[in-house]
Order: C-alpha cells, then structure tokens, then sequence
C-alpha cells in the first residue's frame, strides 16, 4: 500500500490525478449542459421538467454528485500543489521566455483554473445553494405546471 501512496503523492501521480479528476469533469460538463439544452425544446418546459425529476430522484445521481464534489476539490488542490512545487523546482525564473514552444493557455493555467474555480462557486450559490438554503421557495409540478408552494 505504501508504493501506491508514494506514487500518488509523486509529480507523475498528482499529474495523473489531475488528468483523470479533470476528464471526469469534462464528461460531467457535457452532461450537465446536455440536460441543461432542454430547456430549448419547444414543449412549455415538459422534458426539462422531466429531467429535473429524474436527477432529484434518481439515487444514483446523489452519488455522482458526490463525486463530483471531490473531483473539483481534489482537481484544484492537486493543481496548486502541482503549481507550487514546479515553482518551486525551478528556483530562479527563465532569462529568456519562448512563447512559441508553448501556448497562452499552458502558460496561464493557472490563472484560468482559478476564473473557473470563481466560476463554479457563483454558479453553485446561484443555482443550488439559493434553492438548498436560501429564501427561495421550492417549486413542485402540479396539474398547472410548476408551482411555487
């Protein structure tokens, strides 16, 4: 168990968490927005309706939400580690800077990481704290459609 704890805490294990955390929230994005399009469809809001009901009462989904929660947890803070300890390992900056060996996002990924982390926490207070814990009341679909109760 120890040579999979020193491997996770290697630069080539953190990288591989980062790269398997980071996919899985791409695959969960896609969903996300895929879901979120049905919106879109023209039927006074019955398929979102239905897709709303089946992630609140889908257990399966709790779950993935879940892990969802750890992976952007888990995501972010292997990237600052990552991004600490490369710095780190450098000791001095480079003289000379060659832009065209890479590109403007790999030089700011971390800049970029952090407008998606803000990103993610204003959109989880908008939409999922607010209705969790805020003053809002909860909808439920009646025989006129969604109400407020």
């Amino acid at each position: 168990m120890s040579w999979l704890v020193n491997f996770l805490t290697s630069s080539i294990g953190r990288k591989l968490v980062m790269s398997l955390s980071g996919l899985f929230l791409c695959f969960y994005l896609i969903i996300h927005v895929g879901g979120n399009l049905q919106l879109f469809m023209d039927d006074n809001g019955a398929s979102f309706n239905a897709y709303a009901h089946f992630m609140v009462h889908n257990p399966v989904i709790g779950i993935v939400a879940w892990i969802t929660k750890i992976a952007i947890l888990l995501h972010a803070i292997q990237g600052v580690l990552l991004y600490f300890k490369n710095r780190a390992a450098k000791g001095v900056t480079y003289q000379v800077k060659n832009k065209q060996s890479s590109s403007w996002q790999s030089r700011n990924m971390a800049f970029l990481g952090t407008v998606t982390l803000v990103f993610i926490v204003v959109h989880l207070q908008n939409f999922w704290w607010t209705r969790h814990y805020g003053t809002e009341k909860p909808m439920v679909e009646g025989e006129e459609g969604v109400v407020d109760l």
